[in-house]
């Protein structure tokens, strides 16, 4: 015999189906809140914002991804008397890692940069530069450093590279120089035309000092006052023979013997040394008796 009161069972019951009334309403209320128009306004707007917050966060994200890749340099040159100049930038790689196509291959590119130590005559970090490729496309470099080869030749080409002793080494020294024609320079009578002509055949003998032994090598001493062309004949039969010059000055501060030998035996191919003050090596000299 069951004791349950059927008062309880009934409402028990109604409750139950109450239920999904209750929720079924709650869903219509939801629905008809969408149809408001009020509703659907700041429901856009919302979308808007987290549309615009993005974009915002994208284009900080890009900006940062192109300052860490690309360097914006500004070069002013070019600066007249009248007040006009001439500015050119340039966007370069930045340091970190790069992908670029080269020819249809692919390649990585790694620049670092050093900041603990810098170049003593640029003042700029020494840098790295790796490249990375397949093995298979590793005949690629090869054409790739002789493009850039050309490229950085094709500044100096028709001009004169002037060069100078930085420590034990040799380095060039400005920006390449316009050839001087040898007939702008005016000397005396015969002695241009005189050095020309022994210099062409010291040339043309090359195989005769290596067959005998000799030291291939050949000197001129030119003498007189300053501003008499001294300097700019030299510098004009340099560019005249398609030669560098190297510019060495015996009154500088630190140069020994030592390293006046090392300097003269570590000469670039096809150059010219333009041995300047002379007379300093002299200066100083002390006069020995006959007794030594």
């Amino acid at each position: 015999m069951s004791t349950d009161n059927p008062n309880t069972i009934i409402k028990e019951g109604l409750n139950d189906a109450a239920a999904p009334s209750a929720l079924q309403s709650g869903t219509k209320n939801w629905l008809e809140g969408l149809d408001n128009p009020y509703f659907q306004a700041g429901f856009g707007l919302m979308g808007v914002g987290v549309v615009f917050g993005g974009l915002r966060k994208f284009t900080t994200f890009a900006d940062v991804f192109l300052r860490r890749r690309l360097i914006k340099l500004t070069n002013l040159s070019g600066v007249y008397r009248n007040g006009s100049s001439s500015v050119f930038f340039n966007l370069v790689a930045g340091t970190g890692m790069h992908w670029l196509k080269y020819r249809g291959v692919w390649m990585q590119v790694v620049r670092e940069r050093d900041t603990q130590s810098m170049q003593m005559m640029s003042g700029n970090p020494w840098e790295t530069v790796t490249l990375t490729t397949l093995s298979r496309d590793r005949d690629i470099f090869l054409r790739l450093l002789a493009e850039a080869r050309d490229l950085a030749m094709r500044d100096q080409e028709g001009k004169l590279v002037i060069q100078t002793p930085w420590g034990t080494e040799w380095r060039p020294f400005g920006l390449p120089r316009r050839k001087r024609p040898l007939h702008s320079v005016v000397l005396d009578n015969g002695i241009a035309a005189a050095i020309e002509n022994d210099v062409q055949s010291f040339l043309n003998r090359r195989q005769w000092y290596v067959d005998r032994g000799i030291p291939y090598r050949r000197g001129f001493l030119l003498h007189g006052p300053p501003g008499s062309g001294k300097s700019s004949y030299i510098q004009a039969l340099a560019g005249s023979l398609n030669y560098n010059l190297c510019l060495l000055n015996l009154s500088e501060r630190g140069l020994g013997d030592d390293k006046l030998t090392h300097l003269l035996s570590t000469v670039p191919e096809q150059s010219i040394v333009l041995i300047e003050d002379v007379d300093a090596a002299f200066n100083k000299r002390v006069q020995t008796s006959e007794d030594g």
